[in-house]
């Protein structure tokens, strides 16, 4: 039996305590159901709205429960007043959250996930549709600072990893802002739609506890202890290449990046 909506689409974490030593990445909220069709989200409305937007219908600002400069949002609204089209005409969706003292930290990481679909293009001079799925070039911005980019030319999925540094997190009101970019090098009168979205946050990522120069969120994410600074100097692939090295490389220590002659 399928259940409501809002509690299959939506889906806001308790603000959280003061994080622990070791906490992982914590889902913050997520939007929609991962499965390539965006329908139960909110439709297009015209035309493109200024900040702050209106909790209580479906525009191109979606909030959280929380308080903010509209005032407070006692119930997050449901998923159908997620706008989940961005188009030439209605380019920006921004979505509004709160975070607390123990999450808006100096050394925290978010991980956003979202999957795009059903894009398309307009020919004007034909009044036509578009051959293909047309370019759809996506900037995010959280609190107003760009932390990913992306160019679509095809239905896919979009992973910002950002530290706290290049965004500011806020205890209170943080906007996160999804935009189509209008311009070259997306097609004219184009358009995608969201199908599901996801913020994960992790307070204390930045964190080194063993000073071994190895982020928290790294060795946690590769199941390395940031209570052990050996495991700095391990080579797990045996690719010639020590955990310190494969983490300034960007590369994955549990796959070998280059072939050893002997």
């Amino acid at each position: 039996m399928r259940m409501p909506a809002l509690l299959v689409l939506v889906t806001w974490a308790a603000i959280l305590p003061l994080p622990a030593l070791h906490s992982q990445f914590t889902t913050l909220w997520s939007i929609g159901v991962e499965n390539d069709d965006p329908q139960e989200l909110g439709g297009e409305t015209w035309p493109q709205n200024n900040l702050p937007g209106n909790a209580t219908v479906r525009d191109n600002d979606y909030y959280f429960a929380g308080t903010y400069g509209i005032g407070t949002v006692a119930i997050t609204e449901p998923a159908t007043q997620f706008e989940r089209v961005l188009s030439t005409t209605n380019h920006t969706q921004r979505i509004h959250f709160n975070l607390n003292a123990g999450q808006a930290t100096p050394t925290a990481r978010i991980r956003l996930h979202f999957n795009q679909v059903w894009g398309g293009w307009w020919q004007a001079a034909t009044s036509t549709q578009g051959p293909g799925y047309g370019n759809h070039s996506l900037q995010v911005k959280l609190n107003g600072s760009l932390i990913g980019t992306k160019l679509f030319t095809t239905r896919g999925e979009m992973l910002v990893e950002a530290n706290a540094g290049t965004f500011t997190p806020v205890a209170g009101e943080n906007v996160l802002e999804i935009t189509r970019v209008t311009a070259s090098p997306s097609s004219p009168d184009g358009s995608i739609q969201f199908d599901y979205l996801q913020l994960e946050l992790h307070p204390t990522a930045l964190q080194d506890a063993d000073g071994d120069g190895l982020p928290r969120w790294w060795e946690e994410d590769h199941g390395f202890d940031d209570q052990n600074a050996a495991d700095a100097g391990y080579d797990p692939d045996q690719d010639l290449l020590t955990n310190s090295e494969e983490f300034a490389r960007k590369t994955l220590p549990e796959t070998p990046t280059r072939t050893v002659t002997v």
